[in-house]
């Protein structure tokens, strides 16, 4: 089983790494700065994934690793070593509009992979 770090101290990294200050990224996805900061110490919950969708594309980076680590703090999905890239963004993107899935889609979705042979 895959292990992630941390969502808060992951996204805290991401930010610092940009030289983005903890105001900028606050204003940037519309929290408070002591909202933001708790998150970042561990003292909230993971962002939702529009939240984190939006900071990682404020941050220049791929969302990926925040995903897979708020998942994993939700307990609610686990993205794994996929193996590559790709594999690995795919899978983000789905688990990040999981939940907005219209039955109609998710028929569509279930219908395409019932589909494709696996090899």
């Amino acid at each position: 089983m895959a292990r992630h770090r941390p969502f808060g101290p992951l996204l805290r990294d991401a930010r610092a790494g940009k030289g983005v200050t903890l105001g900028a990224l606050a204003a940037e996805l519309g929290v408070s700065v002591p909202f933001l900061s708790d998150v970042e110490l561990g003292r909230r919950a993971a962002l939702s994934n529009e939240r984190i969708l939006a900071a990682a594309k404020a941050l220049g980076i791929v969302p990926t690793d925040l995903l897979a680590a708020a998942a994993a703090a939700r307990g609610s999905f686990e993205l794994r070593d996929l193996g590559d890239r790709l594999r690995q963004e795919v899978a983000a993107r789905l688990a990040s509009i999981w939940a907005e899935l219209s039955e109609e889609q998710l028929l569509e979705l279930k219908v395409l992979l019932s589909s494709w042979k696996a090899g």
